[in-house]
């Protein structure tokens, strides 16, 4: 393990994170204000919450999983191993593209047409302006990947080389720490997703698959 911890890198993240944290707002205003009534809280309430919850959770998931990524070693890999920006961009674009593809078809495909309540949520994402939706996949791009990658992978890593007591990274411990992190990734969706409708089988189905598994993608690309 590193010697000093890096609050330099620390605070970087944490600020990117942040980032996407205000620029999804736009796009959850759309999500929630038909919902405004029944909760009995005003708009900015919401999104103060919202921009509070998310800076906390940040601060916590980027704090531990640098601890952990450098207790394990990752961070040999994941964190300290600054690369050039193409060689970093080109991987990580194509990843992105390939997987938003993917589970476009199998949404549009598989899910959308059995389950019409979700449709209309649809409908209401794709009526929004391109830049509120350019905005919020900085969310994605930023703050859920630091979350998960960064903070739900390393600490899951972490606890799996105490239990088994293999502190050597293995390709079976970090492939195992990226489907128990995706699916993590899945099944914190399902509150989202319970906002817009309610969470039957086929639904939870639905987010585990649509948010899984563009999770393990992103997970290789975080350990690779």
């Amino acid at each position: 393990m590193q010697n000093g911890y890096p609050w330099l890198t620390f605070w970087l993240l944490w600020a990117l994170g942040l980032v996407g944290v205000v620029a999804v707002l736009p796009f959850a205003t759309v999500l929630i204000r038909p919902k405004l009534r029944s909760d009995g809280m005003s708009l900015p309430t919401i999104l103060a919450l919202q921009v509070l919850q998310g800076g906390v959770l940040l601060f916590l998931a980027i704090g531990l999983g640098i601890w952990a990524a450098r207790s394990t070693g990752l961070a040999n890999n994941a964190l300290a191993a600054w690369h050039p920006l193409h060689i970093c961009l080109v991987p990580a674009v194509s990843t992105g593209v390939v997987a938003t593809v993917v589970i476009w078809l199998i949404d549009y495909y598989v899910f959308l047409p059995r389950l019409p309540s979700l449709r209309d949520a649809a409908v209401r994402i794709i009526q929004m302006p391109l830049g509120s939706k350019l905005a919020a996949a900085l969310y994605g791009g930023l703050t859920e990947e630091l979350v998960m990658r960064l903070g739900a992978f390393s600490i899951v890593l972490w606890a799996l080389t105490r239990v088994t007591g293999q502190y050597a990274l293995s390709l079976t411990s970090l492939w195992l720490a990226n489907i128990i992190a995706a699916s993590l990734f899945g099944a914190a969706h399902l509150p989202g997703t319970a906002a817009l409708v309610p969470l039957t089988r086929l639904v939870v189905t639905r987010t585990l698959v649509i948010n899984g598994l563009p999770g393990l993608a992103f997970g290789y690309l975080y350990f690779a």
